[in-house]
């Protein structure tokens, strides 16, 4: 995978921000770093198969584990759910590792 920790492209963007940063201390500027998540080297991806998985079983799930599940991330990853009109949609790519696993369990 393309933004897999090590692949190219990461090591890339990686460099890219060591070299902003150091632009903006050198000229005193400030502009907000956006979030990035950490990786942990040898850390797996999760899959593509994965992320369908989890939103096959909470697409099959009953009402109950929805609630269960959305009152989990709203305590313990507020960023990864995203509010639509009168719903909320949950951004599997933003849940951490721990997260995503814990809800999958």
């Amino acid at each position: 995978m393309y933004n897999q920790s090590g692949s190219q492209i990461v090591e890339q963007a990686d460099i890219m921000e060591e070299h902003q940063k150091k632009f903006l201390a050198e000229n005193l500027l400030s502009i907000p770093i956006p979030f990035k998540r950490q990786r942990d080297e040898g850390e797996e991806e999760r899959t593509l198969e994965s992320k369908m998985l989890m939103a096959e079983k909470l697409r099959k799930s009953g009402h109950e584990v929805l609630i269960k599940v959305f009152s989990y991330l709203k305590h313990n990853s507020k960023h990864s759910l995203e509010k639509v009109n009168d719903f909320y949609r949950i951004k599997l790519d933003k849940l951490e590792k721990q997260v995503f696993e814990e809800v999958m369990g």
